[in-house]
């Protein structure tokens, strides 16, 4: 047998590491059973979020490249998480959108309303008993008497 570091049944554990970080790491379903890349999706919510950011305070993506020192190419390939970008530019684009580093790093779901539902569907059909009284529960105290529904 070779002189290997670790044992080839290592090498199993491994492997199932790798699968479960990358199943859960930063990920959601993209576009049906399989998974971005952690890096990639990493880029692609920073990207999005400074997609975000600029929209608000009313600037375009020339702007925000001159404010940034950057190039506008690159300021576009970042909001499309197609550019591998380093800390120091991303806190160029931080200072020039007025905002610190670390709300691009802020992920927040922007889900609609069915969107929503079809998750805590996809909860609520797994739950056990018990579960279902404490979500019941608390669909009650969220419920007021004449409070409409949406």
């Amino acid at each position: 047998m070779a002189n290997f570091p670790f044992h080839v049944q290592n090498l199993r554990h491994i492997s199932q590491i790798d699968k479960i970080i990358n199943e859960s790491f930063l990920l959601k379903p993209w576009g049906g059973e399989s998974f971005p890349d952690p890096v990639e999706d990493l880029f692609a919510r920073i990207g999005k979020n400074i997609r975000k950011y600029r929209k608000a305070r009313g600037m375009t993506q020339e702007q925000l490249a001159e404010a940034a020192e950057l190039s506008a190419y690159f300021v576009g390939s970042i909001e499309r998480g197609q550019a591998t970008v380093s800390v120091r530019s991303l806190d160029q684009v931080a200072r020039a959108l007025r905002v610190s580093l670390k709300d691009l790093f802020a992920f927040t779901e922007e889900l609609s309303r069915e969107e929503l539902l079809k998750e805590v569907l996809e909860y609520v059909r797994s739950a056990s008993s018990e579960e279902l009284r404490a979500v019941l529960t608390v669909c009650r105290l969220m419920r007021r008497p004449n409070q409409a529904r949406v």
